[in-house]
């Protein structure tokens, strides 16, 4: 009979972690982020344990006495999972062991790791964060569902033809990279963000740690920002997470009375058309509820790839 096993991430593993990420990176770019770190001089990029935080592998082991690394598992300090466990995705193909004895001792490691550790959320591919929430075994107090989407065309050819055109030039505004100096202006845009977007009613942040935590992304992520007359900042989209081949969009949020003008799909679109430039494939996940954004993201050329979920406990 084949057997699981969970076990803590180790130097000498990293190999095998990175090759098993980077088949399956587009279900877990946040994930794969953790890991990476790019040299200042070069921008040559390395693979190294996360700073901090527990990391886990999940190992089937075959009675031929082969084993398979088939899952990771992230916990950070503040109690956030992050996994990577494609085998509960619908076109799994490239596993094939599950029993439901298989499974249910796959639910008793999970639940040893998830013993004594205070899961405060669990964020991912939607099958297996629902599998997960139940290893855990407490009910999430708030759960939204989201369609994960990949960039599958040139977002440049596939706006023109959007219900977002940016065809026409948009006069008398800008749109440039937003650097540290540009963080007080443009703070009230992320804040309304997160706010409207990001926190549940069971957590919230304080604003001094937000404006940390924005300024930290200013300096190790894309953030554009599109500002009109006067010169201040009406629009913004920027990267949450940049992994190996992958780059995960969020933070893309308009003032509501200049919505409905293409800000949101020129800054899309731009910054798929830099990240493509750069080798990375643009990725991302959109709230099912979101008719708007959904319409915005297809019209840049995005595809639904799978369905994502986050719980808060």
């Amino acid at each position: 009979m084949n057997t699981f096993a969970v076990e803590p991430v180790s130097e000498k593993d990293l190999p095998d972690v990175r090759d098993f990420l980077t088949r399956y990176e587009f279900l877990c770019t946040a994930l794969t982020a953790l890991f990476v770190r790019r040299r200042t001089q070069d921008s040559s990029l390395q693979f190294f344990l996360p700073r901090s935080g527990t990391c886990s592998l999940v190992r089937l082991k075959k009675k031929t006495g082969k084993d398979f690394l088939i899952g990771v598992l992230y916990i950070s300090p503040c109690g956030l999972v992050y996994h990577c466990l494609p085998f509960f995705e619908k076109n799994a193909k490239d596993f094939f062991f599950g029993t439901e004895d298989s499974f249910a001792q796959l639910k008793h490691l999970l639940s040893n790791v998830f013993k004594n550790v205070p899961i405060s959320s669990i964020v991912g591919s939607a099958p297996a964060s629902l599998f997960l929430e139940n290893c855990f075994n407490r009910r999430a107090k708030e759960y939204r569902t989201y369609k994960l989407m990949k960039l599958i065309t040139d977002s440049r050819k596939a706006a023109e033809y959007g219900d977002l055109s940016f065809a026409a030039p948009q006069k008398n505004i800008s749109i440039l990279r937003c650097l540290p100096e540009h963080g007080a202006a443009l703070f009230p845009l992320i804040k309304a963000y997160y706010e409207e977007e990001v926190f549940s009613a069971y957590v919230k942040t304080e604003e001094d740690v937000l404006r940390r935590l924005f300024a930290g992304k200013l300096k190790t992520q894309i953030i554009l920002g599109l500002t009109v007359p006067p010169g201040f900042f009406a629009a913004t989209a920027g990267t949450a997470a940049i992994g190996m081949r992958y780059a995960q969009l969020g933070g893309v949020y308009t003032i509501p009375a200049f919505r409905r003008r293409g800000f949101a799909c020129l800054l899309v679109s731009r910054l798929c058309t830099e990240l493509q430039k750069n080798g990375y494939t643009p990725v991302l996940f959109t709230d099912t509820k979101n008719t708007a954004a959904y319409s915005l993201y297809t019209s840049c050329g995005f595809s639904v790839c799978g369905d994502y979920r986050i719980a808060y406990f």
